[in-house]
């Protein structure tokens, strides 16, 4: 790579000589300088960068992946769009799902969400490596003092009262964690083991009763035949 810079340079001396010999060549020039010394700068860069490889290939090969995974999670990082649309498919699936089986919490933080973002007080804030979705305190379109007012804007230190959701990786976490179990009714399902355990109560009080009737209708059967004939009593 150097020998063509070089052969590079002394093609473009050798033009500059023939067409223009009045001025100086390209080397000696100042925006030849400045390049030459720019080329000299990172020569000297990457010649360090490759004796420190050779010498320390674990450190590199530390540095290298943490760099290539770093530039994974930026080209990841969720967009306001990829929100949007995860929210909408949680409220659709949300509302195929009957209400008596429903699970509150899902739909209570979803239901919450829709109304935000219909209101246009979400707001993506991008950290480069992952995104917070922010609650605003007013709208897209309103333009009321308040809005711009400096002593009525939100401190720093009570930002994170307004996050409402984590997005790394494509994933948004608060909107994917609301969503697990979103067709389970604890509270419904509780209810319903209840009824159980009452009936297998109920059940087993019945079986109970059932065994105590038919040895007392036994024990009534015996005694009959008993008082009747001894000898045949004695032989059964």
């Amino acid at each position: 790579m150097a020998a063509s810079v070089r052969n590079a340079l002394r093609t473009a001396n050798k033009i500059n000589d023939a067409l223009l010999p009045q001025f100086e060549n390209l080397k000696q020039r100042k925006i030849g300088r400045s390049a030459f010394a720019v080329y000299v700068d990172y020569k000297a860069v990457f010649v360090d960068f490759f004796k420190g490889a050779r010498s320390k290939p674990l450190r590199t090969s530390l540095g290298l992946g943490l760099l290539g995974f770093g530039y994974v999670v930026y080209l990841n990082n969720p967009d306001d769009d990829s929100y949007n649309d995860t929210l909408l498919d949680n409220a659709n699936e949300l509302l195929q799902v009957g209400e008596r089986i429903r699970n509150p919490s899902s739909d209570v933080y979803t239901q919450e969400m829709l109304q935000l973002f219909y209101q246009g007080k979400l707001r993506r804030q991008s950290f480069g490596l992952f995104s917070l979705m922010m609650q605003t305190e007013f709208g897209k379109d309103c333009d009321l003092y308040e809005k711009h007012c400096y002593y009525t804007k939100t401190r720093w230190v009570d930002l994170w009262k307004y996050v409402r959701d984590f997005g790394i990786l494509g994933h948004w976490y608060k909107l994917e964690t609301a969503m697990i179990d979103y067709d389970v009714n604890q509270e419904d399902l509780d209810g319903l083991v209840d009824d159980l355990t009452e009936q297998n109560t109920l059940s087993k009080k019945i079986m109970r009763y059932g065994k105590y009737c038919m040895d007392s209708f036994l024990q009534w059967g015996y005694g009959l035949i008993y008082s009747q004939d001894p000898q045949q009593s004695a032989s059964f």
